[in-house]
């Protein structure tokens, strides 16, 4: 995890989207053994990422894979899912022009 916040401080958000992207796989891999839900941190960096670069579809992609995950608890999932709606409303606005 210190790698990550290393990597966000560095500006590196090659190996930054590398790193939370390994780590969401992870996260849902240890969601699957143990029935717990996901945790939403990765999940919220990497749409953080993608909305900076003004890739929506990314964070559309991202988000809604953590939609169709089972949520750990906490005030995050419903945060989430809401960036969710706000990301596809993005998403199509940047189409139109």
């Amino acid at each position: 995890m210190a790698d990550v916040w290393q990597l966000k401080r560095a500006g590196d958000d090659e190996a930054l989207e590398k790193a939370l992207l390994d780590l969401v796989q992870m996260t849902e891999t240890e969601s699957r053994a143990s029935g717990w839900g996901v945790a939403s941190a990765w999940y919220e960096e990497l749409a953080i990422l993608y909305q900076r670069h003004k890739d929506y579809r990314a964070e559309v992609a991202v988000l809604g894979r953590f939609a169709n995950q089972r949520h750990a608890p906490g005030v995050k999932p419903p945060q989430l899912l809401e960036r969710l709606d706000k990301a596809r409303a993005l998403l199509a606005e940047s189409k139109r022009g």
